[in-house]
């Protein structure tokens, strides 16, 4: 066994692959986009008694009818049609392959800055308050990256099952956030005031400009009167209408989502949702102010004159009126209210609201460029076309060395070969648990060690590729999908070819009186002058090109390292075994 050290290395790391993998033995499909008990992430293993599978067997399951039993979480729940057709689902989760949206379904947005900003900004002041927005929202299995080319950068966000609509707002949204009270102020012979905090300021009507204290301004301006921002809206000959801005989004210092303090509450004609927001002493204090020179509205007892007004990206949110009460005090805890006509929409408005509130503004906004969804039923059927043709290419490859060498002890151990390399290169992109990888790693290096003093030949390179291997593992991981997969049926393609040539350069000299170690040596060379030249062109593909580009460039990348450090070496072991034998010789039918 020491004397094949390269084969048990290469099957200590199919093992470490598989287990890195894994497999989950359960049924039913899981929810991705949830809707009434159906919440996002949980489990349906049947509908009407009859097991679920897949993600078609669901579809068909809930199209017909008007009602269905599901069962969902272990419990059993009567559902209407009209509910379970606006649920979305995916395959339940079998291994810790993290699929892309185009093999199980989902939105995939691309979106550009408004404003030409670096890869630095990307990275760090916009992917960053994204990432927040989309962890308050409670969202699973988000992709976030950066693409940039030559003039602009692009975010790229992957959503397993959310609408266009939630996505949009979530995504999109600047996120600056603002609430304004207006006021009134009443002219009479040209002149008036208001109060602000106890201070009177004069107002006074000049033409078409309007004096307010000792500043002039004209409709539209602004001005700032003890710490308050005021907007000159309007103005008549009686009136003159300001906008003052009480808070900031940098004035919510905490968003509560507790049950007690963030509620769905079932009215007339629809669903009320509301919940809290901890603002900063400043922001209530501006609150106060403008408040307290606002008097009651005569027509609504206990309530003031004018209501406060919610802004989201310069865009009304809802309006809220002022208890009577409240003038003049100051509030660290307010309510922000709205309503939807149904129980869905509230839900997700709410968490739209709060995610954007938490998670704070983006330096710039966010235009979107692209937005695609594949649905969960045409994605289960990408990933089965996939997964056969992947199959079939294997199948072909066998075909097509097991004519030309006609002797299965070549045919055979290259096959194999070649679907253990696959093996270790779905491993490696698995999020999974490093655990096998290290654990492989650490015995490999034994396996090693063990052979070096039993005088084994031991090379370098192997030691480099039992290090590097686990440690790709460890700290990288991709999603798989079709990109990653052509690249994997393009990489079984180049393995077999490297094989035949490791076997073709020995059996051309199976005459030559040099030892079968020299023979390999030579068509290595081959190899590796051919593995650097991927290496080279998936490199450039890798830092110039966008999107799936660079999926099927990791997969060739680390797929030939895999070939050259693991895998060919291994069967080179193989081959030199097999000449080893004084009946076996490699003779192809023909030479390419």
């Amino acid at each position: 066994m020491l004397k094949a050290y390269k084969i048990a290395v290469l099957a200590i790391y199919v093992v470490a692959a598989l287990v890195s993998i894994g497999y989950n033995l359960g049924s039913g499909v899981t929810v991705s986009g949830g809707a009434g008990v159906l919440k996002t992430g949980g489990t349906v293993s049947d509908v009407d008694g009859k097991e679920i599978t897949s993600v078609v067997g669901w579809y068909d399951a809930v199209s017909a009818g008007e009602t269905h039993f599901v069962t969902y979480e272990g419990n059993s729940y009567e559902l209407p049609s009209s509910v379970l057709k606006n649920v979305t689902v995916k395959e339940l989760k079998r291994n810790n392959l993290d699929l892309g949206i185009d093999l199980q379904g989902g939105t995939r947005v691309l979106l550009k800055p408004a404003e030409k900003v670096s890869s630095e900004v990307v990275n760090t002041a916009i992917i960053p308050v994204l990432q927040s927005r989309i962890n308050a929202y409670g969202l699973q299995e988000i992709v976030l990256r950066s693409e940039c080319d030559i003039e602009n950068c692009f975010v790229v966000v992957e959503i397993a099952g959310e609408s266009k609509d939630v996505i949009e707002r979530l995504l999109a949204s600047r996120g600056n956030f603002e609430a304004k009270i207006p006021n009134e102020v009443r002219i009479s012979g040209g002149r008036g005031s208001f109060l602000l905090g106890g201070n009177a300021h004069s107002v006074e009507l000049s033409g078409d400009k309007i004096k307010i204290d000792s500043g002039t301004f004209e409709r539209g301006g602004t001005i700032t009167l003890d710490g308050v921002d005021h907007e000159i809206l309007n103005y008549t000959e009686n009136s003159v209408f300001l906008s003052a801005s009480v808070l900031k989004g940098s004035d919510v210092e905490n968003v509560f989502t507790d049950s007690t303090r963030s509620v769905i509450q079932r009215i007339n004609g629809g669903y009320r949702f509301a919940f809290s927001i901890l603002l900063s002493r400043e922001g209530a204090e501006r609150f106060a102010k403008v408040t307290s020179g606002i008097g009651a509205d005569p027509s609504r007892s206990g309530y003031l004159r004018y209501p406060i007004i919610l802004y989201l990206d310069n865009k009304p949110v809802t309006e809220l009126s002022i208890a009577a009460d409240l003038a003049g005090r100051v509030l660290t805890e307010i309510s922000i209210e709205g309503f939807r006509e149904d129980r869905q929409g509230a839900v997700s408005e709410r968490s739209a609201l709060q995610s954007i509130l938490k998670a704070g503004a983006l330096p710039v906004g966010l235009d979107i460029v692209n937005i695609e969804s594949v649905s969960p039923k045409l994605g289960s059927g990408f990933m089965d076309s996939a997964s056969k043709s992947a199959f079939f290419a294997v199948i072909a490859v066998s075909i097509v060395v097991l004519a030309r060498y006609r002797s299965l002890k070549i045919a055979l151990p290259m096959v194999l070969t070649s679907i253990g390399e696959v093996i270790i290169l779905l491993g490696i992109s698995a999020h999974g648990n490093n655990l096998p990888w290290i654990t492989a790693m650490f015995a490999g290096l034994v396996l090693v060690g063990l052979a070096y003093r039993k005088k084994v030949h031991v090379e370098v390179l192997d030691l480099f590729g039992i290090l590097l291997v686990p440690l790709l593992a460890v700290f990288f991981s991709w999603t798989i999908d079709l990109a990653v997969i052509a690249g994997v049926i393009a990489f079984i393609g180049t393995g077999i070819s490297q094989m035949i040539i490791i076997s073709d350069e020995v059996g051309r000299h199976r005459l030559v009186p040099i030892s079968p170690w020299e023979k390999i040596k030579k068509a290595f060379s081959m190899v590796f002058a051919s593995a650097i030249t991927v290496i080279s062109a998936m490199f450039a593909l890798l830092f110039v090109g966008v999107g799936l580009v660079k999926g099927f460039a990791i997969t060739s990348i680390v797929g030939v390292l895999v070939g050259v450090l693991i895998t060919r070496p291994a069967y080179g072991q193989v081959v030199e075994i097999v000449l080893s034998q004084k009946k076996t010789a490699i003779n192809p039918t023909s030479h390419v």
